[in-house]
């Protein structure tokens, strides 16, 4: 094959090793990011959670009054407690509840009212971090899967725009499925680990979807070119 027609091929897939690349490179950033940004990170996930708490506390303290009203009546008071439910999106806060509730507590008498909400890191601040850090994983795998697939695309003996199609669903869904985990990560505290995921459902949908149509594609082009018998 000469040069020019080598060119001529890889121009027709060159949206795949353009978005392959750029997945890829973002990866590498987004480690760098994280690892020079890792206490302000921490800082902003922690203030969402904490925000969180306080609203689910003021929501609680506002029940526990017209608890109070319903219950004059017997002459006793009733405090209901709101908890985090499926429909608040969220459910992994009930222990945050608890620890939230003792350092109130302990600022109310002791006069640390800025003291931490949490002495231990909650399970939704390490589902966060957890979820950050795969990102990175997954936009240098994803963009070099995508490169590779599309340098094989390129020289298969099949209609230009197939290809193109087909490198520029993966390269697309490859692209944006990392975002779609930053946000949800960047969320979770916020949100609770289901709440932050059903946040970003179709936009982690859609690109897997992309992805898998862009692979598949390309499988079925790869397996049609090797049993057609052409030369």
């Amino acid at each position: 094959m000469k040069k020019s027609e080598a060119r001529r091929e890889l121009k027709v897939v060159g949206i795949g090793l353009l978005l392959g690349l750029s997945c890829a490179v973002f990866g590498v950033f987004w480690a760098v990011y994280m690892t020079v940004y890792n206490e302000e990170i921490h800082r902003g996930l922690s203030l969402a959670e904490r925000a969180y708490i306080e609203e689910i506390f003021v929501l609680s303290a506002r029940g526990g009054h017209e608890a109070h009203g319903m219950g004059q009546e017997n002459g006793h008071t009733h405090m209901v407690a709101r908890q985090p439910s499926a429909v608040d999106g969220h459910h992994g806060h009930e222990g945050h509840d608890t620890a939230y509730g003792a350092d109130a507590g302990h600022g109310a008498h002791g006069g640390h009212d800025d003291a931490p909400v949490h002495s231990v890191e909650s399970p939704d601040m390490r589902a966060a971090h957890e979820r950050l850090s795969k990102a990175h994983a997954h936009a240098m795998g994803l963009g070099a899967l995508t490169i590779g697939v599309s340098l094989m695309l390129a020289f298969i003996p099949v209609r230009p725009w197939v290809r193109a199609l087909a490198a520029g669903s993966l390269g697309t869904g490859s692209f944006f499925y990392p975002l779609a985990m930053i946000i949800s990560g960047l969320r979770t505290t916020a949100l609770g680990e289901a709440g932050a995921a059903q946040s970003v459902f179709t936009m982690a949908a859609l690109s897997v979807f992309l992805s898998a149509t862009g692979l598949l594609t390309a499988a079925a082009l790869l397996i049609i070119w090797l049993f057609s018998g052409d030369d």
